[in-house]
């Protein structure tokens, strides 16, 4: 789950910092940044080998 979080808060960020990327983008699927967001605070609170670093890009977000 800690990969499919950063992808889906990856996926949006990168076109809204970086609007040379975009048309790059369309190949990949669809991301949904506040689903990344609720997916990483699942990770950060119940995983077990990835919860030290789903805590920190967690922190970073808010």
């Amino acid at each position: 789950m800690f990969g499919d979080a950063l992808y889906n808060y990856y996926r949006d960020w990168v076109p809204e910092n970086y609007p040379s990327l975009k048309p790059i983008l369309w190949l990949f699927p669809k991301g949904d940044k506040s689903k990344g967001v609720k997916q990483l605070e699942d990770v950060a609170n119940n995983a077990f080998y990835t919860r030290t670093e789903a805590q920190l890009p967690h922190a970073h977000l808010q």
